[in-house]
């Protein structure tokens, strides 16, 4: 069995942190073994640190690094990274919960092809998709899924080689960055549509704008500074996806519009935060609807 180290970067997150740890020590092993699940707990301010101390008294294979002050979620994969001594490691988000066999499989490209360097799992939101901002979540997430079989690219829960060892500090977003990094080395990207992680999209659109702003202004940093843009498609394909997801259903294309709209002013106010306002968030906002999970 190949070994692999679970890193779990945490800001405020007393909501969600049990229910992550206990679906990651009920993982299904069969060629991957979980050696370790580090938790980096980064200027929390909450109930979080007690919880994984919790769980360490239970389980053995859980760590726990407190950082005195919140310096971004980077400062907290590299303080990480420089502790890992396994083969390969499993970045997940803290506010998600992964199936019981989502480890095993996220790490299966990378046991089977000594060509993948990096894997992306598949983030299935958890919100109501019958109402307005879960709808937006379920799209967003089917686009995802759709891009990435085409062309896989990385996201809430990433697997990959041990070779990675420190990412810019002053980056805004990490994921995109990891993906060139091991393109640049010569490997290849590959997504694990089968390693299903439940996440939770905002609930009300300030959220969704302050987590879609940051994003676009981090994909604006990566482009100026490395050339390098995350898998993408054409517009007409998007489009095209999202009325294969609307059907015909008048309400559906009504919410499906507004997501466009919600979409295209977030990168408008990125592209104004990063260019007018030289505004460059290594510590994001917390998008406070998105933290408690209830698959």
């Amino acid at each position: 069995m190949q070994k692999c180290s679970i890193g779990i970067m945490a800001y405020n997150e007393e909501r969600n942190i049990g229910k992550i740890l206990e679906a990651l020590t009920k993982q299904k092993e069969k060629e991957v073994e979980i050696a370790e699940i580090v938790v980096v707990a980064s200027g929390c301010t909450d109930r979080t640190e007690s919880i994984v101390k919790k769980f360490i008294k239970k389980d053995k294979r859980i760590k726990l690094i407190s950082q005195s002050v919140r310096a971004g979620k980077v400062k907290a994969i590299n303080d990480y990274l420089k502790m890992v001594e396994q083969p390969i490691v499993v970045m997940e988000s803290a506010d998600t919960v992964p199936n019981n066999d989502a480890i095993e499989k996220i790490c299966f490209p990378l046991l089977k092809n000594k060509k993948v360097g990096v894997v992306g799992a598949r983030p299935i939101p958890v919100n109501d998709i019958n109402k307005f901002m879960g709808y937006v979540a379920h799209i967003q997430w089917a686009l995802h899924h759709k891009i990435s079989l085409k062309k896989a690219k990385c996201g809430e829960m990433v697997a990959m080689r041990n070779e990675l060892k420190n990412i810019p500090v002053d980056l805004i977003i990490d994921d995109a960055y990891i993906e060139r990094y091991y393109l640049k080395k010569g490997y290849e990207i590959a997504y694990a549509s089968d390693s299903i992680i439940k996440n939770k999209g905002p609930e009300i659109v300030e959220d969704f704008l302050r987590r879609r702003r940051n994003l676009a202004a981090g994909f604006i940093q990566l482009k100026k500074r490395y050339g390098y843009e995350p898998s993408t498609s054409n517009t007409m394909w998007l489009i095209v996806e999202t009325f294969k997801f609307t059907g015909l259903n008048p309400k559906k294309i009504t919410w499906a519009l507004g997501a466009m709209i919600l979409n295209l002013y977030a990168n408008l106010l990125g592209f104004y935060d990063y260019h007018v306002k030289k505004k460059h968030n290594v510590v994001w906002e917390i998008a406070k609807t998105s933290k408690e999970l209830k698959p």
